[in-house]
């Protein structure tokens, strides 16, 4: 049985690919300790997410669940801060992050006896957006910086190929809740809660930010990739020349991309270990492709063009 919770509440380079598939070849060895105890699995598993995630996650977490009859699985949209908080005070058993922890949150783990196991199971990547009439072909990370950050791009005019006219209307996330937002200051503004320019507006919900922006011919903004995969959507830009596809959030050319983290108390077991374990499993990460994400498990298959 599987439920799925919303609750409104008030970041971090892309590990190396080489370090994830390690980690996938390690967690398939956790598929087979959960097999030990056969194919019967019961308990409760409590999941804290972000927004991103538990969005993700529904569909390959609801069969998982159809599988696993016994087992009770909540996932719970906490927001990504709160989620890390949420599994080390212990009122979730698994978080979901697209954010590494900071060294004195692993430090904080520890005085609270857990110890934080990162699992890489997906890759996400953010897009910067723009309605479907503007004519830029491309943005590059130093415009991105001056339109969100520094405003020395404030008017369409500025930018060369856009076709626009008058001023730049930004929509962005809410860097207190969304580790979108988080990891899109970091890469673009070198810090994760880099102020926007006076004016730009914050949604509460990253899914509010595609609409926001197609339906307003003078925005620009940005959201994962997971918000942005059904048809008629805003137009998503190369960035720094970089179309963000499936090899280039494999291959990290792709600069807005991310990693996908399970968070554990030490290796995943038990239940939890058979929830992780399916994720990685073919089915899982075929779920988990169909939700937006990127499979880990392309790495090993050479990834894709698309």
């Amino acid at each position: 049985m599987c439920t799925f919770q919303n609750e409104p509440t008030p970041a971090n380079p892309v590990v190396t690919l080489v370090v994830v598939a390690l980690l996938l070849v390690a967690l398939s060895l956790v598929g087979c300790m959960g097999k030990e105890q056969g194919s019967y699995v019961n308990g409760t598993l409590n999941v804290s997410a972000g927004q991103v995630l538990a969005k993700s996650l529904k569909e390959a977490t609801d069969v998982y669940a159809e599988e696993n009859p016994a087992v009770q699985v909540t996932v719970r949209d906490v927001g990504s801060v709160q989620a890390l908080d949420e599994f080390i005070s212990g009122r979730s058993d698994l978080a979901l992050l697209t954010q590494l922890p900071l060294p004195e949150e692993y430090m904080l783990a520890e005085q609270q006896g857990k110890r934080i196991h990162l699992t890489t199971f997906a890759i996400d990547g953010i897009a910067i957006i723009v309605p479907n009439d503007n004519e830029l072909s491309g943005i590059t990370l130093a415009d991105a910086r001056k339109i969100f950050f520094e405003g020395t791009l404030s008017t369409w005019e500025q930018v060369p190929g856009s076709g626009q006219r008058g001023h730049i209307r930004v929509y962005t996330g809410n860097v207190l809740k969304h580790a979108t937002a988080q990891y899109f200051n970091y890469v673009v503004a070198g810090n994760r809660t880099a102020p926007y320019i006076t004016g730009a507006i914050p949604l509460s919900e990253l899914e509010l930010i595609p609409d926001a922006v197609k339906s307003s011919p003078d925005a620009i903004g940005y959201d994962s990739l997971v918000y942005l995969t059904r048809s008629g959507g805003p137009m998503v830009l190369p960035v720094d020349g970089v179309i963000p596809a499936q090899r280039a959030l494999l291959d990290g050319t792709y600069p807005l991309a991310r990693n996908v983290y399970l968070l554990t108390d030490g290796p995943p077991r038990g239940v939890a270990g058979s929830y992780v374990a399916f994720l990685l499993s073919p089915r899982g990460q075929e779920l988990i492709g169909r939700s937006g994400l990127v499979p880990v498990s392309l790495i090993r298959h050479g990834g894709n063009t698309g």
